[in-house]
């Protein structure tokens, strides 16, 4: 079966695909994207058919989020695929709707800021997955819950006393006086399990 498409300008040529590199300025930033479009054998003119037009703002899409340090379609479908769910469920999972994540992903709806940051810490911690799953009335695989609590045992046997001393540093720091007066308040009316007597003494010393 022919497939060429005749010249809508010369109606002699055929129309052949062709790609090339497009600059584009964003965000203060040099960006350069491929561009695809189609050109006539006969007349030379240059045309952007629908479908070309589509691809190119999917690809200016993702390099703009990444760009801006936002997810992208590619990073959306990982996470997606890592979690075993479809589309649908991920829509019931993170919000969005059942097509919302057919969007993200193929980079025609960049995720709202909310679902944006969203997205990017489950993709930090994967285990908040199974309770945003729980809490909207979903059940990721048996599979998929192994896969997680593997990867999260692996993430803590992987950390060091001087890591996990900065990482205690950053969260005490992040609090405010007054959340740390009320957790060393709520520590000194527990009975802590000898295991768990760093807790009362990180928060005394940050007080």
């Amino acid at each position: 079966m022919n497939t060429s498409t005749i010249c809508p300008v010369c109606g002699e040529g055929t129309l052949q695909a062709d790609q090339a590199a497009n600059i584009i300025a964003y965000n203060g930033s040099q960006l350069t994207v491929p561009r695809v479009f189609h050109w006539c054998n006969v007349c030379g003119t240059e045309l952007t058919l629908t479908d070309d037009a589509r691809i190119n703002a999917r690809v200016c899409m993702s390099e703009k989020q990444k760009v801006l340090g936002k997810v992208t379609g590619k990073s959306i479908r990982e996470l997606r695929k890592y979690l075993g769910i479809t589309q649908e469920n991920a829509g019931k999972i993170f919000g969005g709707g059942p097509v919302a994540f057919c969007k993200y992903e193929n980079d025609d709806l960049a995720p709202s800021e909310p679902m944006d940051n969203l997205l990017w810490l489950v993709q930090k911690f994967p285990s908040l997955a199974k309770d945003l799953a729980e809490r909207n009335g979903c059940t990721l695989s048996e599979e998929c819950t192994r896969k997680i609590a593997s990867d999260v045992n692996v993430a803590f046997s992987e950390i060091d006393e001087a890591s996990s001393q900065r990482m205690v540093t950053s969260i005490t720091n992040a609090l405010s006086v007054s959340h740390l007066g009320w957790a060393s308040a709520c520590v000194a009316n527990t009975h802590a399990e000898p295991e768990n007597q760093n807790y009362s003494l990180i928060f005394a010393e940050a007080a």
